[in-house]
């Protein structure tokens, strides 16, 4: 069957939900993507060349603070490819957006992980993210937390689901969850952050 074809039933498969946080939206979607689709993505943040970033003062001796980061260029987004795949209902998301930045990041079970918001300019910007495991039990954690501006109240928590794609607010404060302790992955996501164009 053409690859075409299969991203059109893929597509009437796909599952969405849209959460509102006192007026700033949370998309979410699941099965936008083929098994190969999710399988290339896999492979290729599995095999990207990661580095030990965070504070002023990165170190092996507190890596519990480090997170294991892969920055991407625009010719690694090219080869990565994901932009093309998507449908229509999400390009529609994104069309007055533009990538600013875009990585992945690897976590495992002992990182600390902080609640944040991925809007440095404060301009309304989105955030992209990819859970991009092929295989996860709910029970292994990895989930994203999303809470109120003054982080006092959880608003909403997104399970770590295999191929899901949340796009919200970079306003919204949230917290990455790690993997909880004997997990046997690591979490991959992939983040694109989108700033208006």
């Amino acid at each position: 069957m053409h690859q075409e074809s299969i991203q059109n039933i893929m597509n009437n498969f796909m599952k969405y939900k849209k959460i509102d946080i006192n007026g700033k939206l949370i998309h979410v979607f699941d099965e936008v993507f083929t098994c190969a689709q999710k399988q290339k993505y896999y492979d290729f943040l599995r095999n990207s060349y990661y580095n030990a970033t965070g504070g002023a003062n990165v170190s092996i001796e507190t890596l519990q603070d480090v997170a294991l980061t892969s920055v991407f260029d625009e010719e690694d987004l090219d080869n990565f490819d994901i932009l093309n795949n998507l449908p229509e209902e999400i390009l529609d998301i994104l069309n007055n957006f533009k990538p600013r930045r875009s990585y992945s990041l690897l976590n495992s079970y002992s990182q600390i992980t902080h609640f944040h918001t991925d809007d440095y300019e404060h301009t309304n910007n989105l955030t992209f993210l990819y859970y991009a495991n092929i295989n996860w039990h709910r029970d292994w954690g990895g989930e994203t937390m999303f809470s109120d501006d003054n982080i006092e109240n959880i608003e909403y928590t997104s399970l770590y689901i295999p191929g899901r794609i949340i796009i919200f607010d970079s306003t919204i404060p949230h917290k990455p969850c790690p993997p909880v302790y004997g997990s046997p992955q690591f979490r991959y996501t992939f983040v694109i952050n989108f700033k208006r164009k």
